[in-house]
């Protein structure tokens, strides 16, 4: 492991390496974010880490842990993909669904709104109206009141 880090590699452009430090470093960094295995000096301080029975059985088992954990979200990320295709459908078939909703019911209240609007019209005109034509009833009875007493009168003196 020393010799890996004390020779000078050139990198190449292709796939990267799966060699052990590389995948050692992974794993470290996914379990303990502030650990990493790229110069000796990191691979000093694991194996004075290693050196104590405790901390290497916990170091070991929380790294495991998180590749299990990873690989088994790799080989579920094919079936969550199509869970939430089906959920993003879903979701927007409900949005569509209330977005017709709230203009069917837009459109409602403004049908009602108008028919009241109307009828309160209707009811205006009607009582201007009735009040205009006892209006003209009340004037034709008072000038047949005064005709009739005219006559009387004219009556009277004759």
């Amino acid at each position: 492991m020393q010799a890996y880090f004390n020779t000078q590699t050139t990198k190449f452009r292709e796939r990267p390496s799966t060699t052990l430090p590389i995948i050692l470093s992974k794993e470290l960094s996914q379990a303990f974010p502030q650990m990493k295995l790229k110069t000796t000096k990191d691979l000093q301080n694991l194996q004075s880490l290693a050196q104590d029975r405790g901390n290497w059985k916990s170091l070991t088992g929380r790294i495991t842990k998180f590749a299990r954990a990873s690989s088994s979200d790799e080989f579920d990320a094919g079936s969550r993909n199509k869970i939430m295709v089906k959920v993003a459908a879903a979701a927007a078939a409900v949005v569509v669904v209330v977005i017709v909703v709230v203009v069917v019911v837009v459109i409602v209240v403004v049908v009602v709104v108008v028919v009241v609007v109307v009828v309160v019209v209707v009811v205006v005109v009607i009582v201007v109206v009735v009040e205009a034509a006892a209006a003209k009833v009340s004037y034709v009875n008072t000038s047949i009141f005064k005709l009739s007493i005219q006559d009387t009168e004219l009556l009277s003196a004759a």
